[in-house]
């Protein structure tokens, strides 16, 4: 059946019009490029996610977060820079990043993971799980950041840089116990 005779039925069958629309939203949307994450880096320097719209890199990250650590009176600290996973899982929707990590500061194991999930072709999710046995109660910074791979040409020009990406934008999360 043609489009042409879908047409023309739809000015006797509703339906037919719903379809012919349903058609041609998914033929445009097939024009659009989707959105898939790539691990990138080695076991030696540790692994990071990057973001790509199609072939185009929108978000070029050379780390996944950083974080300070607090005891409860705050009388010992301990801050992981530019933290990047070890080892990695996933395929161009979905990664994970893991990496257990030794504390010295507070004679403690830390285990991390994060989770990179594509939701639509306009959301990537991003989860960070922290995981600490060793220690009853411990606070936490957390800084995030997320770095265009192309300098922005001004700030209106961030936003349809990374538009398309509704992930998290730099923020510091308050002491959780």
């Amino acid at each position: 059946m043609s489009i042409v005779n879908l047409i023309n039925m739809s000015i006797v069958n509703p339906r037919s019009l719903f379809v012919l629309l349903f058609l041609s939203f998914i033929c445009l949307s097939a024009n659009c490029q989707p959105l898939h994450l790539q691990a990138t880096g080695d076991s030696l320097n540790g692994f990071h996610v990057d973001i790509f719209d199609g072939d185009h890199l929108l978000v070029k990250n050379i780390e996944e977060f950083s974080i300070q650590l607090f005891n409860t009176d705050y009388s010992t600290t301990a801050n992981i820079e530019s933290w990047k996973g070890d080892d990695w899982t996933g395929n161009d929707t979905l990664i994970i990043l893991t990496r257990d990590s030794y504390i010295p500061e507070f004679n403690a194991s830390l285990s991390v993971c994060v989770r990179y999930h594509i939701i639509n072709q306009n959301v990537v999710k991003k989860t960070i799980q922290l995981f600490q046995p060793s220690m009853t109660d411990m606070y936490y910074i957390l800084k995030e950041t997320i770095r265009p791979a192309e300098k922005p040409l001004n700030t209106q020009h961030l936003n349809t840089i990374v538009s398309p990406v509704v992930l998290f934008t730099r923020c510091t999360l308050p002491q959780v116990g």
